[in-house]
């Protein structure tokens, strides 16, 4: 059974960048990698990751002990690019959408920031679909 996420829920983190907020140019994020940024004053926990066509950002927190993914080195990203490895336990979660599938990760899931980029090549925060 996957776990179910909160689309909004990096939101309720303190210092969780507003929609519309510029992250990075997307340049700077090369195919099958990752951008691990600390943004504004409270130094909110970005993982920006683009493999095999997708392009996703979560809040650099493994939802099991809440550390950063990169907390013991910046060996996250497996080297076919399909998972994101927690240094801290080796909890897996799945780069297309953050869900976890192995280890510790089970029944976890990243949470996920919404990104676009935007026409002059910079990756935002994305404004959350109307329901």
């Amino acid at each position: 059974m996957e776990a179910a996420t909160i689309p909004d829920a990096w939101k309720s983190y303190r210092g969780a960048p507003a929609e519309g907020t510029i992250l990075c140019d997307a340049h700077d994020v090369g195919e099958t990698s990752l951008k691990s940024i600390k943004f504004g004053p409270a130094d909110f926990p970005i993982l920006i990751v683009r493999s095999a066509g997708t392009l996703a950002a979560y809040v650099n927190a493994c939802p099991h002990q809440y550390l950063p993914l990169d907390h013991r080195g910046e060996n996250v990203l497996s080297a076919d690019g399909t998972v994101l490895r927690c240094t801290n336990h080796s909890a897996g979660f799945r780069v297309q959408d953050g869900t976890g599938i192995e280890g510790l990760g089970l029944n976890c899931a990243l949470d996920a920031i919404p990104i676009v980029v935007d026409d002059d090549g910079r990756i935002r925060v994305h404004a959350a679909s109307a329901a």
